[in-house]
């Protein structure tokens, strides 16, 4: 815009002109209170925060003087940061808005998570002001079915005008018909040779074939070499081993099998000796070996009534265990002695067991105890010598 070249002219002083040419309207008004400047300009499409109980994103509310809370605050988002604010309202109880604050004009700083809270410098909020909170985060865009259609998709001949067709399933082709080639390519992207892979015809002789695969397979055994189908074994395996190794129970299968072939090999004849053999047991085992052997059972000897003294053997023997009951009113010792008769009293013996009044005793040694000369037992009163007592006792004793 040009001005007036006259400074007296009516125009020219309406506007003021700056040393780059820039021109604006001269005014001698005041402005006084919120002025919002192009306020379009600003993004109001991220969430938006109001006061409890209105249609917002979340809540703001008032926390002092120079500060608000923003609560409740949406999915995803922990936390408002200053630079995620683009205006605050201030909105008076009677509806007027009675400032906007903006990053531009004032300073603006958040703390904490949610709620976090606001900040603005120099502002005068009062408690019964309610806020309108806009943000730049943006809004999660929800895409419905039906908001987005693809039209036709041709796939075209890359040097002439064929394009490829789209038929239903199972349905013939001509040799006009434009299909999708598929080839296998290696690394290097060469084409690989298709003379090892299937031709059309095996491949629809394969899917039309409704024969279960076990029919075309002799069963397991019922074939020979040439009509089975063959397992291969590396002749270099050595779990398997060599046929005809040497017996080995912890070595190769084919050792195993020989141990056990060694093992086993005769059984079948001795098992029909023993079976025809009829000969009793008891002879088998009297004529065991070269010699005679005799099974000498353990003799049990006891006495017939109450006695004092029992002689078991009456000449050498082995004694395997003494047992009985002491029917005194006292307790009392038994003892045994290497003796082929009742020995005198002070006699010295070999075992001594104390038995108090009215128990059973019982004595049997972990190994058999050898008697040189007889096997006696006699009760006492006294311990280290026999002093014998009275005939209240029951003794059995087990020798060979």
């Amino acid at each position: 815009m040009a001005l007036p070249s006259s400074k007296g002219d009516r125009e020219y002083n309406k506007f003021v002109e700056d040393a780059l040419g820039n021109v604006a309207v001269r005014t001698t008004a005041t402005f006084t209170g919120d002025v919002n400047v192009d306020s379009v300009s600003n993004d109001t499409s991220g969430y938006i925060g109001k006061a409890s109980g209105t249609n917002a994103d979340f809540t703001t509310a008032y926390a002092s003087g120079t500060t608000l809370t923003c609560s409740g605050l949406p999915t995803g988002v922990t936390a408002i940061t200053a630079a995620d604010i683009v205006s605050i309202q201030q909105i008076a109880t009677s509806g007027a808005v009675t400032n906007t604050y903006t990053r531009d004009d004032v300073t603006i700083t958040a703390a904490g998570t949610d709620p976090t809270t606001l900040t603005v410098t120099g502002a005068t909020f009062v408690a019964t002001d309610t806020f309108i909170v806009y943000t730049n985060i943006p809004r999660p865009v929800t895409l419905n079915a039906g908001d987005i259609e693809i039209g036709a998709v041709e796939l075209k001949n890359a040097t002439t005008d064929d394009r490829a067709d789209i038929n239903d399933a199972n349905t013939a082709r001509t040799t006009a018909t434009h299909v999708l080639a598929v080839q296998g390519i290696d690394a290097a992207g060469n084409v690989l040779d298709t003379a090892s892979l299937a031709t059309e015809t095996t491949a629809n002789d394969i899917y039309s074939e409704a024969s279960d695969i076990n029919t075309k397979t002799p069963s397991l055994g019922t074939a020979v070499m040439t009509g089975s189908v063959p397992t291969t074994l590396a002749t270099d395996d050595t779990q398997m081993g060599a046929v005809g190794a040497a017996a080995d129970v912890d070595g190769n299968v084919h050792g195993q099998l020989r141990f056990i072939g060694e093992a086993v090999d005769g059984l079948e004849a001795d098992i029909a000796t023993i079976a025809g053999d009829t000969t009793s047991l008891d002879s088998k085992i009297t004529s065991c070996n070269t010699g005679a052997v005799v099974l000498n059972p353990i003799t049990l000897a006891s006495t017939s009534a109450l006695a004092a003294s029992l002689v078991a053997k009456a000449s050498a023997g082995t004694l395997y265990g003494v047992s009985g009951i002491n029917n005194s009113a006292s307790a009392q010792y038994i003892q045994v002695h290497n003796t082929a008769s009742l020995p005198a009293d002070t006699a010295v013996p070999v075992i001594v067991i104390k038995v108090d009044a009215g128990e059973n005793f019982f004595y049997a040694p972990e190994s058999p105890v050898t008697m040189s000369t007889g096997i006696t037992i006699s009760n006492s009163s006294t311990l280290a010598t026999k002093t014998i007592g009275s005939a209240d006792c029951w003794i059995q004793v087990e020798y060979l």
